[in-house]
């Protein structure tokens, strides 16, 4: 990519990039071109040149191009490399040797001095800045008959001097004179000829000794013999017969190791990788208690080494205790120990043994203990009740009958009494939590034992509380009762007419055996906590009983039962129409009088309807949004059919068109005849009309067919249609 931008961005004389580099912070690229005379007529001496041009990093583009230096014919430019520091330039050649330029900060040319590496075989390698600020230099060089590939390191590449200081402390000079230079072989890679076998080997850490057992993988039948070189200095020469192979290290660590396979022509093969020379853990531990009392735990402290492997390793300690118990644990923390406590039963010499294990290796430390155990109360106690609701008074007796001298008895939130012999306590919680219990009894050999327990003490109710019922209405043929959730309360008793009927855990109720026409009905509510204690009975929620007739002037008669018993009382009670064919209901009257319990409807009639339905709602004063409805009651009307004997289409806009009002129809057909028979006009809905055309008059017989509330009913006769 940098070539091709170079190639769209300098000017044509400069030519194209051999080796490309921009600098560390992005302002400048070099580059070498070889045969820039080409693009330089003047410079008829010269093959090479070192270039530098101004960088954008922001647009891509370069500018600027100055030329640094040049080269005679016989040279050629491979690679570059620039310093971390932007000032040095290091480049090789095709003759293996090194120039080295040194800047100031506008890339004007200082100093230039170069290195002859004194090497057999002569072409271009690379060359490389490293992040660890280092510059890496590779060449060819000649190993008897053989071409090895070397790598040298350029210590300081940031140094402005004339040193180029590689590592292996061998002097080597350069034709001006003026470059003392030291090199620093990093690594032989030798190139192999014919045809590529396996060479492979795996270990295993021997966990003892720092020895690792090396087994090879290689392909025996190809090679004559094999080499290991251990990574410590150390190494170790073998034939074929030989595949297994324990080395011993020094110390444990990383180690560089590498396998070289011979065959019968002399060449070889390289196979390498690193190794972990593990540390073993070791497992160690100490008495901390030789003599104790029966029943308390005698403590080993784990003094043992466990030493990193890799991430996320699991640890194991495994221990037994010589009496046929034993115990284990595991821990990813490498610097977790924990002491370890057993009880004794008997006393005696008890061989102890902790193992511990990395995933790698393990270790097994073992020691006799002596067991010397003193006659002790045998600890225990009993509660009861170990859960319940405050108060909570809870006692506290000895599980087991010892001779003891005192009990001490205590709780984690303040408790503490002190008894002579085995005496209980009691104790009586006043908040809700878990608390710890204890008890320490102290024996007349002076060994002290101890126990502990927990008690659970809830909230529970207030048994002074009472619930509030939100309201009790009718739905259907249904009662919903509704009431507001009591703190900490698990269940609630519904109470119908002072008579228990069910229990739940919500917050409502349905009761569906109910007659919600025939009487009112009375729910009280109760709640419960997890303990079985109870709080003090709701207020009361009573239903609205509602009836409903017409009187002889067909007016509609109402009358309904109070709503009972909100706590702020009625603010309002609404009479209700209900329109069953389109499922809505309006309001037919509004009484902010809570002692209201009846409404004359005038407007009892209404065309085209069969019957009248009526519901109470009742309303909770001072803002409250609940509310009460009763049940719904339909007054049937009486059925009648009125039928206009003539209409008029004059165009006058009076009655012309045949209309038919009806009270108590439920179904309604019309069918309408004209003089010979034809049927020209039929509809199914009271509320359709008849317009006859212009063209049509004279008598038209109908037909009326009709459902009402008490039957079937039929009519028959004529109507007159004029002009």
């Amino acid at each position: 990519c940098e070539k091709n931008k170079l190639r769209n961005t300098v000017p044509a004389q400069i030519g194209i990039a051999d080796n490309f580099k921009i600098n560390t912070k992005n302002t400048k690229a070099i580059y070498i071109h070889n045969g820039i005379r080409d693009n330089f007529p003047s410079l008829t001496n010269y093959n090479v040149g070192v270039i530098v041009l101004d960088y954008d990093l922001k647009n891509g583009t370069f500018s600027n191009e100055k030329l640094i230096d040049t080269l005679p014919d016989q040279s050629r430019y491979c690679n570059l490399s620039i310093a971390s520091s932007d000032t040095v330039l290091y480049i090789i050649n095709n003759t293996n040797k090194i120039i080295k330029y040194v800047f100031n900060s506008n890339y004007d040319l200082i100093n230039k001095y170069f290195i002859q590496v004194p090497l057999k075989k002569k072409i271009c390698r690379d060359i490389k800045l490293a992040p660890n600020g280092k510059i890496y230099v590779s060449f060819l060089d000649m190993n008897g008959n053989y071409i090895d590939t070397i790598v040298l390191a350029i210590e300081n590449p940031n140094d402005a001097g004339p040193d180029i200081a590689f590592s292996r402390k061998t002097p080597l000079y350069g034709k001006n004179d003026k470059f003392r230079g030291q090199f620093v072989l990093v690594d032989r890679f030798p190139n192999t000829y014919g045809s590529f076998r396996r060479v492979d080997f795996s270990v295993i850490s021997r966990c003892k000794g720092n020895g690792v057992v090396f087994t090879n993988h290689s392909d025996y039948y190809w090679f004559k013999s094999f080499k290991y070189f251990f990574g410590d200095g150390d190494s170790l020469s073998f034939d074929t017969f030989t595949k297994i192979a324990v080395h011993y290290y020094k110390a444990p660590g990383k180690y560089w190791v590498k396998l070289q396979a011979f065959n019968e022509n002399g060449t070889w093969q390289w196979y390498s990788d690193s190794i972990m020379v593990l540390t073993a853990p070791s497992a160690y531990f100490t008495n901390l208690t030789t003599k104790g009392c029966q029943y308390i735990a005698f403590e080993f402290k784990d003094s043992s080494n466990i030493y990193y492997k890799k991430q996320d390793s699991t640890f194991r300690h495994y221990w037994y205790f010589g009496d046929g118990a034993n115990y284990a644990w595991q821990t990813m923390n490498m610097k977790e120990r924990r002491d370890i406590q057993h009880v004794y039963i008997k006393d005696g010499s008890y061989t102890v043994t902790s193992i511990v294990s990395d995933g790698y290796c393990r270790d097994t430390f073992s020691r006799i203990s002596e067991v010397n155990i003193l006659p002790a109360p045998k600890p225990g106690m009993r509660i009861a009740p170990l859960t319940g609701c405050i108060p909570l008074l809870v006692t506290l007796t000895a599980k087991y009958k010892e001779t003891v001298d005192s009990t001490n008895w205590s709780s984690n939130n303040g408790h503490n009494i002190t008894t002579l012999k085995q005496g209980p306590a009691s104790f009586t919680f006043n908040s809700a939590g878990k608390f710890k219990l204890y008890q320490q009894q102290y024996g007349p050999t002076g060994c002290i034992t101890k126990d502990t327990a927990e008690v659970t003490v809830l909230q529970g109710v207030d048994r002074t509380f009472s619930p509030a019922v939100i309201n009790a209405t009718v739905e259907g043929q249904d009662i919903i009762v509704n009431w507001k959730r009591t703190p900490n309360a698990e269940m609630y008793e519904v109470y119908r007419e002072g008579i228990l009927i069910t229990t739940t855990s919500d917050s409502f109720y349905k009761d569906n055996s109910v007659s919600v026409n025939d009487k009112s009905y009375s729910y009280l509510i109760v709640a419960n906590d997890i303990c079985g204690e109870s709080t003090l009975k709701s207020n009361e929620g009573k239903t609205i009983l509602m009836q409903a007739a017409k009187d002889k002037e067909n007016f509609g008669i109402i009358r309904w039962t109070p709503y009972m018993h909100w706590s702020a009382g009625v603010q309002a009670y609404e009479v209700l129409q209900i329109n069953n064919i389109q499922n809505t209901e309006s309001i037919v009257f509004s009484y902010n009088d809570s002692s209201k319990t009846m409404h004359i409807d005038t407007g009892f009639l209404m065309n085209g309807q069969y019957e009248k339905c009526y519901r109470i709602k009742a309303i909770e004063k001072d803002g409250n949004a609940a509310e009460s409805r009763s049940n719904t009651v339909c007054v049937p009307y009486e059925s009648v059919i009125w039928i206009p004997t003539a209409i008029t289409i004059n165009g006058d806009g009076l009655n012309e068109s045949l209309k038919i009002n009806t009270y108590g129809i439920r179904s309604f057909t019309i069918s309408i005849y004209n003089r010979w028979g034809g049927k020209i006009f039929e509809s199914l809905s009271i509320g359709d009309e008849w317009k006859p055309g212009s063209e049509e008059q004279g008598v038209f017989m109908y037909v009326v067919k009709a459902t009402t509330n008490y039957g079937e009913y039929i009519t028959k006769g004529t109507v007159t249609v004029l002009r």
